[in-house]
């Protein structure tokens, strides 16, 4: 009988920090916002805290690096994650 590990799945939570991460990039380096903008925005996004979101950014600074190095445009980080919407419109 196999033995499962129990919490969390890690390659769901894998998934969820690449997704975090790409959303980051593209709040920071195409949309244009501040740091704390983008972790608010992210904040309403992942149901994650501002100190949670910021360490995993930490946890995931090659990610983001890899991001930063390639330069993905709005095209295709749609393609690559079709399900968000990659169109910004800020609330007042």
């Amino acid at each position: 009988m196999d033995q499962k590990t129990k919490g969390r799945n890690s390659e769901l939570i894998r998934k969820r920090n690449y997704k975090l991460i790409a959303r980051f990039y593209w709040y920071n380096s195409i949309v244009g916002l501040k740091f704390e903008k983008c972790i608010e925005e992210l904040e309403k996004e992942f149901y994650l805290s501002n100190s949670r979101i910021t360490d995993l950014i930490t946890e995931n600074a090659q990610s983001l690096s890899e991001f930063e190095t390639k330069k993905p445009n709005e095209k295709e980080l749609k393609k690559e994650i079709p399900f968000f919407n990659w169109i910004y419109k800020p609330q007042n």
